[in-house]
């Protein structure tokens, strides 16, 4: 997995591209290693047999996985952090601003997703166009869902049971 995202990233090219996850667990094994830097690309697993453990690693201190990129669609598995309660499982988020302007990551969609993590379970901060279809909370050490500098998202089939998050569901 962790070849697979730094292949997509050095490829320049901006086809789209699935990198198919089969089941098992795959174990992060340092920081820095699963941030999307590289436009139009799907990570699909087969369902929540398909578990990416970031363990207490991260991506820039934010999270388990960072999409940094315009076109991404994170579906059909499961992602774990277990660090620092400001990692997030999946953050998505402009790593780098642009004269003075915060950029905002366009179209991403994070479907059929289940989420365990000491910090936010998924974090948007600064996207447009974003869905978020069929996610489960499982546990988050802060809320389910962070929205901030956040236009049009779509948020619907989703899951954050009481009890499970430690500040609510969505914070905004």
């Amino acid at each position: 997995l962790e070849a697979a995202v730094a292949a997509l990233n050095a490829d320049e090219v901006e086809n789209k591209v699935t990198v198919n996850l089969k089941k098992g667990t795959y174990n992060v094994t340092g920081n820095e290693k699963l941030t999307i830097r590289r436009a139009n690309v799907t990570l699909k697993g087969e369902g929540n047999a398909t578990i990416i453990d970031c363990g207490a690693y991260s991506n820039s201190g934010q999270g388990g996985i960072i999409v940094d990129a315009d076109n991404v669609t994170i579906e059909d598995l499961k992602v774990i952090t277990s660090g620092d309660k400001n990692v997030s499982a999946i953050k998505v988020t402009a790593l780098e601003e642009i004269e003075d302007e915060m950029r905002l990551v366009k179209d991403v969609v994070i479907k059929d997703v289940t989420v365990s993590s000491t910090g936010s379970g998924v974090n948007l901060h600064g996207t447009k166009d974003a869905v978020v279809d069929g996610l489960t909370v499982e546990k988050a050490g802060k809320v389910g869902i962070s929205l901030a500098n956040s236009v049009n998202v779509t948020v619907k089939d989703t899951t954050a049971l009481d009890g499970t998050c430690a500040w609510g569901s969505i914070g905004m």
